[in-house]
């Protein structure tokens, strides 16, 4: 379409006008793993919702596929068969008057409510190499995965495609990829025509056609789906295999998916009959285990706080070598990007955190966002600050006491919002988005973090009663439909019987956040509001209030104080705490509220050990000498230290050439537990500045690290050694220049 056939300076929608209703998808897609070239025969059946509607409108990016047929039928009730009346043309598109971005037109006649049509199509497009969106082919084994996209193409492109067929078992890049779909926001449109928005709910039936030769040579080739597998057939004389697959129940597009690669896989059905399946790359099934122990935890926790149960018969989980998101919520097949679900011996707390993390927020969108779903994209953090909180509610049900995510939230959401708020570039919750081209704009900090807060703040207001009674009406009267922002507001005002709506719309329909400044005269606290943005603007606030032992929840108002306030002797109290050693820090506050100090002590806490003679002495990250004692803790010992042993006494310091080393020490324990081999690392000997040597006691490893350069490569060269000389006794040689000579391992003979 050239910009002469209508006005550039017209808006351009990126809405399609809601007159047909998809009710379902038949779709059976080929894949030529050699050509990389897929092939979709497709068929979309849909009821007419108006009278005489001007066109059909579907959404289609056709400069990435080649439309080989279209055709619209009409079904004749009195023929009782299906009667063609539309054809895809190219050259005869109208020139649509309503701007509609990336769609095709066909114009209609005659069509009434509740008549039956049938869109009928064959399209065929090339399959992406290292793409992160759409359909894409990615790769398990990192060095192919690492390669420019130009470098491997000509690598298929004089290669791959000519490799034998009866030979592909032994091609390394073949077996390494992974053929994976993923739809959100809007780039199923990239792969097939379709109805390309949230609020067109439809069921989905998918066929998957693979080559014989492709199947034969990997016994371990997994092909998932959102659907489970029915059945599996050889077709066209035994050459290809055709895989079909259970219907879904009604979805909006953007959670369609399927992915094709080698797999090991554990599985378990919970006591509702789920199946419940964790992939991994091959001989990684245990990376699945943290994942497989979430989703069991997880959907116990949303059965019983939403009161409706998982309503499908099986849930699987996939790892995708890269994508754009870290994870994409799928009904029934959740696909998550590696490093956000896999998870090793060698890795962190913070990485099994956020796996933890990523895990439960993905599970969540089941009810929020599949089962309920926004209708257009502008209530997205109806799906992301929902699925954000619950997260850490889920989490808080059954890890809390190990791990402490809910006390890690004001950290990691809240103070996140603010800092995400207070820039030029904020938002709304609740944003306009005028084009398919702005969606994944409002994927950000503001929709999830903010969103989050707020419903958090709300979630507190009400306390967990109400809030889950709330919640429990908006998912009952909205199952298998699509939503609005104020539709929630109204379930909250039925349930409580408060003006919810009037609340929670300045929160969502304005950018920024008001800032309270109090002021504590002698009968009064006076509460001030402005807004961040120096706007006029004025927010309904719900403030938490403690008066002695009474708590009650008001909206902005004047709070009596009893002018007593308790006086305190702090500075001798303050020094008598601070001679203790492992005092780094004390505050002293007063509570005006219930009349009594607050003591903040900040402790050192130890992290490394000396040995002095037969006992130990415990230090902190700054050196300061804590305690001596003939017990051991589980922190690494240094070695070779040059502070006197008269010197080393609780309270002292290390001297300054020590300090010197341990700075070094503590940047060796920071890159490797970054590495995921931080926790192995039982002593580190600082004797010379220019020779580190790291003891790895449990792993029966000494690694001579050398000076402190290029620390990140040389990590990843032990990372690497210990994988490859598991269970091996020995030295590992790094003390060189990494640019000439080989780092080096030699067994202990």
């Amino acid at each position: 379409m050239s910009e002469d056939d209508f006005d550039m300076e017209e808006e351009i929608k990126a809405r399609i006008p809601k007159n047909f209703n998809p009710q379902k998808y038949n779709i059976k897609f080929y894949f030529d793993v050699l050509n990389l070239i897929y092939n979709v025969n497709g068929e979309i059946i849909l009821t007419s919702l108006t009278d005489n509607p001007q066109y059909l409108i579907i959404n289609a990016l056709t400069s990435k596929y080649e439309i080989k047929s279209m055709n619209i039928l009409k079904f004749d009730k009195i023929m009782d068969d299906w009667k063609v009346i539309q054809t895809y043309y190219l050259e005869s598109l109208p020139n649509p008057k309503d701007n509609i971005e990336e769609c095709i037109y066909f114009p209609l006649e005659n069509i009434i409510v509740d008549d039956l049509l049938k869109i009928e199509f064959e399209v065929e497009g090339e399959v992406e190499l290292l793409n992160l969106t759409g359909l894409a082919v990615n790769f398990n084994e990192p060095k192919i995965q690492s390669l420019k996209k130009n470098k491997l193409s000509n690598i298929w492109e004089n290669k791959i495609k000519e490799w034998p067929k009866e030979k592909i078992k032994e091609n390394p890049i073949i077996e390494s990829l992974v053929l994976s779909v993923v739809s959100e926001p809007n780039f199923i449109r990239l792969i097939f025509p379709c109805f390309d928005e949230p609020c067109y709910k439809s069921v989905f039936s998918f066929q998957l056609i693979l080559d014989k030769y492709y199947m034969d040579a990997f016994p371990k080739l997994k092909c998932v789906t959102n659907g489970s597998l029915i059945k599996v057939e050889p077709i066209e004389n035994n050459s290809k295999y055709l895989f079909t697959y259970k219907d879904t129940p009604l979805m909006s597009i953007y959670l369609f998916t399927f992915v094709v690669g080698n797999y090991d896989m554990i599985e378990t059905v919970n006591e509702n009959n789920i199946k419940i399946r964790v992939f991994t790359p091959l001989k990684n099934h245990h990376d699945g285990a943290l994942a497989m122990n979430m989703i069991q935890n997880g959907i116990k926790f949303y059965h019983n706080f939403f009161n409706i149960k998982y309503y499908y018969d099986k849930i699987d989980l996939v790892p995708i070598p890269d994508m754009s998101f870290r994870a994409v919520e799928n009904l029934g097949c959740i696909v998550f990007i590696n490093y956000a679900m896999l998870f090793g011996h060698f890795q962190s707390i913070l990485e099994k955190k956020l796996i933890s993390r990523t895990c439960c927020h993905e599970l969540s969108h089941m009810w929020f966002g599949n089962l309920v779903t926004m209708e257009w994209w502008n209530d997205i953090w109806l799906n992301e600050g929902f699925a954000r909180l619950f997260e850490y509610l889920c989490l808080n049900s059954f890890e809390n006491e190990k791990m402490k995510y809910w006390d890690n939230y004001i950290e990691l959401i809240y103070e996140s919002a603010l800092t995400s708020d207070e820039r030029i570039s904020t938002h709304p919750i609740n944003v306009e988005v005028p084009s398919a081209r702005n969606i994944e704009e409002i994927f950000d900090n503001i929709s999830y973090a903010k969103g989050s807060s707020v419903i958090r703040m709300l979630y507190y207001y009400l306390g967990e009663d109400l809030f889950k009674k709330s919640i429990r009406l908006y998912m009952e009267e909205n199952k298998f439909k699509n939503t609005t922002t104020e539709i929630l507001w109204k379930c909250f005002n039925n349930v409580t019987q408060l003006d919810i709506l009037t609340l929670m719309n300045e929160w969502v329909n304005i950018p920024s956040h008001p800032i309270l400044s109090i002021e504590i005269n002698k009968n009064n606290i006076n509460i001030k509001q402005t807004a961040y943005n120096n706007s006029d603007l004025l927010w309904k606030i719900p403030l938490f209030v403690k008066c002695s032992t009474k708590e009650q929840i008001i909206l902005m108002s004047d709070i009596p104080l009893n002018e007593n306030i308790f006086k305190f002797s702090k500075n001798k109290v303050k020094n008598n705490l601070l001679s203790n050693s492992y005092i780094e820090n004390v505050v002293i506050k007063t509570d005006v509220f219930s009349k009594k100090v607050i003591l903040e002590v900040e402790e050192r806490e130890a992290t490394f050990m000396l040995e002095v003679g037969n006992s130990y002495a415990f230090i902190n990250n700054q050196g300061y000498i804590l305690e001596i004692t003939e017990a051991k803790l589980d922190v690494p010992v240094l070695q070779g230290y040059k502070t006197e042993i008269e010197n080393i006494k609780p309270g002292n310091r290390l001297n300054e050439e020590d300090l010197k080393r341990l700075g070094v020490v503590l940047k060796i324990l920071e890159v490797a537990s970054n590495n995921g081999i931080g926790s192995l690392i039982t002593a580190v000997n600082i004797n010379n500045m220019n020779g580190f040597d790291v003891i790895l006691e449990t792993e029966d490893k000494i690694v001579h690290l050398g000076d402190c350069s290029d620390l990140s490569n040389k990590m990843l060269y032990v990372k690497e050694m210990l994988q490859r000389e598991q269970g091996i006794e020995g030295e590992f040689f790094l003390n060189m220049d990494l640019n000439k000579g080989k780092p080096f391992f030699r067994e202990k003979v």
